[in-house]
């Protein structure tokens, strides 16, 4: 079973010591279920001098509306999306504090890692190979 300090350890490699990167183990210390909007609250209180953002996948556009204060998160923060088609950008640009990454669009996704994982297809060209190692030596998604 994957649990948090497995997701933490796979984060911690992925972006192996990169300085433009640090990990946060802050969810863990928080209530649950664990909200987006009260992870930024937390953030933004405990580090008033820095100017957080969220990371998402246009995926995730269509079910924004139905987060916990998504309009708070909306109105108080930035939203980076990477968009999977370009029918994302077409239908969701209009939309507050919203920036789209320009980036190769790639049809990958966790869930196709996972279920290529799971079905014995090679995907380490899809991940850091230490990330790739560490799944393999503790057979998660198998």
């Amino acid at each position: 079973m994957l649990n948090d300090q497995c997701r933490l350890k796979m984060v911690k490699l992925a972006i192996n010591q990169d300085p433009r990167f640090s990990v946060s183990d802050v969810e863990f210390e928080m209530p649950k279920p664990s909200y987006t909007s009260d992870t930024l609250t937390y953030l933004s209180k405990r580090h008033p001098d820095k100017k957080f953002v969220l990371v998402m996948g246009a995926d995730g556009l269509s079910t924004f509306p139905g987060w916990k204060n998504f309009e708070f998160i909306q109105d108080k923060y930035t939203r980076y999306v990477y968009p999977r088609f370009e029918e994302d950008i077409k239908t969701y640009k209009g939309q507050k504090n919203i920036k789209f990454v320009q980036a190769p669009r790639m049809k990958v996704s966790s869930s196709f890692i996972r279920d290529g994982i799971k079905s014995g297809k090679d995907i380490r060209h899809l991940l850091p190979s230490k990330v790739y190692s560490f799944i393999q030596t503790e057979g998660f998604y198998l």
